[in-house]
């Protein structure tokens, strides 16, 4: 029988893990389960827009894992180091982009170090397009505008099918001539190029994060990664 793990014990929680929690803030996104380091369980958290990446599990492999994703999110999402803590990270542009940093965190661990987004153009998943953006400076600070090469029957409504993706999953905002830009009008490339190939699946990434959320909650409530409200 394995070693119980003294963090099940309900009466350790409270001097173990809350004070830790009350450093480093919310839970954004959790993930119950790394294939690639031996299936530890990896934490975002965010405090004063300030992101935290952790681990309960101790050790060295643990440790360098953990280093490897916060580098990881900084190529993926272009995500900087703080000025004031070495240990966090934040987006340049100010603000916090919560929905977009739970696609990054899962990228950044589930996926090989060698990943990278795809490149433009990407394979529509419902017809034959294949989709692109152009980026541009516009009166909304910095605007995307979806592009596609090839024809298709349904080329419209895929249009708003994907528009409707991008705007939800990256809480973009539309401009009236159809362009998208992020809340902090600022250029964020790599976040659009991640979020293109998840907006044309919108039905299968809203099966994964339902699935997510589950595992998130069954971990949340064992180890107590929620901080009391």
């Amino acid at each position: 029988m394995g070693q119980k793990n003294q963090l099940d014990d309900p009466r350790l929680l409270k001097g173990k893990v809350l004070p830790i929690l009350e450093k480093i803030g919310k839970c954004i996104h959790l993930i119950s389960i790394d294939k690639f380091c031996e299936d530890i369980s990896v934490g975002l958290y965010e405090k004063n827009e300030m992101m935290t990446v952790w681990t309960f599990t101790k050790g060295e492999k643990a440790a360098s894992r953990i280093q490897q994703i916060k580098e990881r999110l900084i190529d993926l999402g272009e995500l900087s180091t703080s000025t004031t803590d070495k240990n966090k990270l934040v987006f340049e542009c100010g603000e916090k982009h919560t929905s977009l940093l739970k696609f990054l965190l899962r990228l950044a661990v589930e996926k090989p170090v060698e990943y990278k987004h795809p490149e433009y153009p990407v394979k529509d998943l419902r017809s034959n397009l294949m989709l692109g953006a152009i980026s541009q400076k516009g009166p909304n600070g910095w605007e995307y505008k979806l592009t596609a090469q090839g024809e298709a029957a349904n080329q419209n409504s895929r249009f708003r099918a994907i528009t409707k993706g991008l705007i939800r999953y990256g809480s973009l905002e539309q401009s009236s001539d159809g362009s998208m830009y992020f809340s902090c009008k600022t250029r964020h490339d790599k976040l659009f190029q991640m979020l293109l190939p998840i907006a044309r699946n919108v039905r299968g990434v809203e099966d994964e994060l339902e699935a997510d959320a589950m595992r998130g909650q069954m971990t949340t409530g064992t180890l107590g990664f929620s901080p009391p409200v």
